[in-house]
């Protein structure tokens, strides 16, 4: 499957079921004797290879993230953010590593490398069904928690919020007849 790298290892699928996510890595090196004859052309087809890789069991929603690092290096990973499957091209990953190489051109030596991939299920939902051959009184008769049709105007009165009471002021009066309490 890989012509241009070498699999040093490979992790097994971890699944994160709160966050829906499944990650898994990948230990490699690059393969250089392939490299002699153009160098860009080279790079260009191992991360072809390595993308196949990242988004072999992806459907189409999925959101996938990826993460470069070295151990030698390993305070200054590589990464990649979360991005459809249709948004993550080799051209993207590409124009990514190249503002890489341009400030650290020793991440891709001959070292071990790590490829980190995270790919996150979005969930589909398809919402309220609509409710075809069924009338609303029959819906609302289906439910047993109740919703409660009022047609007549006298009972719409009952269903009101009750309003505060008023407080009366504290005059002489008013405490005179023992309306307020001191």
């Amino acid at each position: 499957m890989f012509n241009h790298i070498n699999i040093v290892g490979e992790s097994n699928t971890k699944f994160i079921k709160k966050f829906n996510t499944t990650c898994k890595s990948l230990r490699f090196t690059f393969n250089d004797e392939t490299c002699k004859d153009n160098p860009l052309a080279w790079l260009q087809s191992a991360f072809e290879e390595l993308h196949a890789y990242i988004v072999k069991d992806a459907t189409p929603s999925d959101r996938i993230g990826v993460t470069l690092r070295n151990p030698n290096f390993p305070d200054k990973p590589v990464g990649i953010s979360f991005r459809r499957v249709d948004q993550l091209s080799v051209e993207v990953i590409m124009s990514v590593l190249d503002k890489v190489m341009q400030s650290n051109a020793t991440f891709f030596s001959s070292d071990l490398l790590v490829l980190n991939v995270d790919r996150v299920t979005v969930p589909v939902g398809y919402g309220r069904k609509n409710l075809t051959g069924l009338k609303f009184e029959d819906y609302c008769k289906s439910k047993r928690q109740g919703i409660i049709n009022v047609t007549n105007p006298k009972h719409r009165q009952q269903f009101r919020r009750p309003r505060p009471k008023r407080r009366l002021p504290k005059t002489p009066t008013n405490i005179f007849k023992g309306l307020i309490t001191k």
